[in-house]
């Protein structure tokens, strides 16, 4: 895994209310784009061989689903705000 793993930057500059906004990661925001779609099958491909090269790992991942088995919570009385905040 030698490979960058840095999204590639561009040089975007959007002006609003004559302010000029810099944003190097806009092209993001177009999931079409050929450069953004090349970079995650990159990101996929550099995450999979990371996860594969785990000693044990299917042990690990049993291990794992064992615990969020036994895992459990209840909540009563729960509320939520117009602003997302939790209460309980």
């Amino acid at each position: 895994m030698s490979k960058s793993n840095l999204a590639p930057k561009m040089a975007i500059t959007t002006e609003y209310h004559n302010q000029k906004v810099y944003d190097s990661y806009r092209y993001m925001e177009n999931l079409k784009d050929s450069i953004f779609l090349n970079w995650v099958k990159e990101q996929e491909t550099q995450t999979k061989e990371a996860l594969n090269s785990i000693s044990n790992r299917k042990i690990l991942l049993y291990k794992i689903s064992s615990l969020e088995k036994k895992n459990t919570a209840t909540f009563s009385l729960l509320k939520i705000t117009d602003n997302n905040t939790h209460f309980y």
